[in-house]
């Protein structure tokens, strides 16, 4: 009895021990098997012109955000890519494909909304993470600290600005590459290239939005002054 007694208890303990390690196993697998089938060549003067072809042509704000993001995660095999739009403030924010509304994510007065917003900058994590290494304790730490908690909220790796007319109209925020490789050379002038043509066609596509909701309010006005003609 003592040593059936026994046995259970070990068998107890070794489906304990499975259980616990189970999870962080098949994380670790996962991992590996990403870094070991994300890491094929990128040829990004094709990802360029069909990405270029996509922004051109698109008239629709959130068919455009949307649309953008998925195509590029999936071109640049990152895990989620992110586009928050500028509001009039300077506010990064995200729209509601439902009701067209924004709602603010960074406020314009945040660490990293005023870093993006200035001309040529970009924030990648691991170069914020050396500078907060490299900065004495003081207010340009705690400001340092502060973008990368914000970068850490989304689970962003590299924020690069989307401009239009030198004006900050966007935010394309970057997830992780599946790989777990850092963003190359070539991806970083790809984003530089991408960020003007973003900006241009958020700003095409919002003329679009407001030429369409006039053109709605004015069906309704219409409709109900004839009705009213009808009614007399």
């Amino acid at each position: 009895q003592e040593l059936g007694g026994a046995q259970f208890l070990i068998s107890i303990l070794a489906s304990f021990v499975i259980v616990i390690g189970l999870e962080p196993l098949k994380r670790f697998i996962g991992n590996q098997t990403d870094r070991f089938f994300f890491k094929a060549p990128i040829d990004y003067q094709e990802v360029l012109a069909r990405l270029s072809e996509k922004i051109s042509l698109e008239v629709d704000l959130d068919s455009l955000v949307l649309g953008l993001a998925s195509d590029v995660a999936k071109d640049l095999k990152l895990k989620h890519v992110e586009i928050l739009l500028a509001d009039d403030d300077g506010n990064l924010c995200r729209r509601d494909p439902v009701t067209n509304q924004l709602s603010i994510f960074f406020a314009h007065h945040t660490a990293l909304a005023q870093h993006i917003s200035e001309p040529g900058e970009t924030i990648d994590r691991d170069g914020l993470e050396r500078k907060i290494e490299d900065t004495r304790e003081g207010p340009k730490k705690e400001t340092l600290q502060e973008s990368l908690h914000q970068l850490q909220e989304v689970d962003g790796y590299y924020v690069a600005p989307v401009t239009a007319q030198s004006k900050l109209n966007a935010a394309l925020v970057l997830g992780q590459k599946l790989s777990g490789d850092a963003f190359s050379v070539e991806e970083l002038r790809l984003f530089k290239v991408l960020g003007p043509q973003i900006g241009s066609a958020i700003e095409k596509a919002k003329l679009f939005d407001e030429v369409k909701n006039f053109s709605q309010k004015l069906q309704i006005e219409i409709d109900r002054a004839t009705k009213e003609l009808k009614d007399r």
